[in-house]
């Protein structure tokens, strides 16, 4: 009777052990970041489901380099192998190449009870982000427009070519201009009338 009570607890664990897993990859199912875990040899142990959307399901024979970035030859440096051998959180981007993505990726340890030390990989899609910080940075910037030191006419770099002040900003901010004298020519060229 004492030996079937611990059969009895042994299997309880292995079942509550499995109901853990199974909630933990419901919930890593449901946020849009892609997850995974990658070992020392270049292998999947887990993806979520954003990564199988973006990059396929994962197949422990296809090694990560091929899958990510469709090469025959794992990085040069490689982020994961990094926080694995140093056994640190690192943060890079990765610029995806193949499908014209950027992402923000954090690297963790990770090691499961019967597994040895792998990288827990979370990736952050900021290619949106990269591309607004980009359209920010030009719109701080002045825009630069070359003028004749002589005959005051604007060179139009759209159309490449030299314009009058008046043809020039008709076309650019469809202005109309029209003649006057400011007070100072005023004063100069006609001092009589006041």
């Amino acid at each position: 009777m004492f030996t079937h009570s611990i059969d009895i607890s042994t299997h309880r664990r292995k079942i509550m052990r499995h109901a853990e897993h199974t909630i933990q990859e419901l919930i890593l199912d449901q946020i849009p970041e892609f997850v995974f875990i990658v070992s020392d040899n270049y292998t999947f142990h887990f993806a979520n489901r954003t990564f199988e959307t973006i990059f396929g399901s994962v197949n422990s024979s296809i090694p990560c380099y091929s899958m990510l970035r469709g090469t025959t030859e794992p990085c040069k440096i490689c982020p994961a192998k990094d926080v694995i051998s140093k056994e640190e959180g690192q943060v890079w981007v990765w610029e995806d190449n193949h499908r014209g993505k950027i992402y923000e990726m954090h690297g963790y340890p990770f090691q499961s009870r019967k597994e040895p030390l792998a990288a827990l990989g979370i990736g952050i899609d900021i290619t949106q982000k990269r591309e607004q910080s980009k359209i920010d940075k030009t719109a701080d910037q002045p825009e630069i427009t070359r003028i004749c030191c002589y005959c005051k006419g604007i060179h139009n770099t759209e159309q490449r070519q030299w314009q009058t002040v008046e043809e020039y900003f008709s076309a650019k901010d469809n202005l109309q201009f029209s003649h006057g004298i400011c007070p100072d020519c005023m004063a100069v060229n006609f001092p009589e009338i006041k």
